[in-house]
């Protein structure tokens, strides 16, 4: 079992998200989800966007990672 780094990088409009294991030239995951920019939709949606962006991530990651850092 191994873990991975969650990476996360944010705009007004979206924001991607990408699970990134140590020696890998691409990350396993990289989704693009809704904008979690409190200026741009509210400190509540912005907070709920990016739970459901991370919750995305963890879900689709490879059966081996069993841990995740930021």
């Amino acid at each position: 079992m191994s873990s991975a780094k969650l990476l996360v990088d944010g705009g007004g409009t979206a924001t991607r998200a990408a699970l990134w294991c140590a020696g890998q030239i691409s990350p396993p995951v990289q989704l693009a989800g809704r904008s979690c920019n409190p200026r741009s939709v509210g400190r509540a949606c912005a907070l709920d966007n990016l739970n459901d962006l991370v919750r995305i991530v963890w879900q689709d990651r490879p059966r081996n990672i069993e841990s995740m850092d930021s």
